[in-house]
């Protein structure tokens, strides 16, 4: 029983010791959305801290692999452009443009 009360503290003083990394995070996010049966055909959303949808691109003909800490990096680079000119936003290949070798 001790053991397991020891346990239990540890998991939540590991988890609530996280602090995130990234400036950015705090104003917004970007999920990938993707499909079963179109593996190399995705959709990056990218919303802004009150969760609303500020950009939305899809990618096709290749898969991102967000796992990867440099795709990561270039998903938060578009993200703080996006945050940045949200009110003046045309382009509909921001990612196009940061991902241009295989991701």
């Amino acid at each position: 029983m001790k053991a397991t009360i020891t346990a239990f503290l540890m998991i939540i003083i590991w988890s609530s010791g996280k602090a995130q990394t990234n400036p950015a995070a705090s104003k917004g996010f970007w999920v990938i959305e993707g499909n079963i049966k179109e593996k190399k055909t995705q959709l990056v959303k990218f919303y802004d801290s009150d969760h609303r949808l500020i950009y939305e691109e899809k990618i096709e003909g290749k898969r991102i692999r967000y796992e990867k800490p440099r795709t990561q990096k270039k998903l938060n680079e578009v993200l703080q452009a996006v945050l940045e000119t949200k009110d003046t936003l045309h382009s509909k290949s921001l990612l196009a443009k940061h991902f241009k070798s295989p991701v």
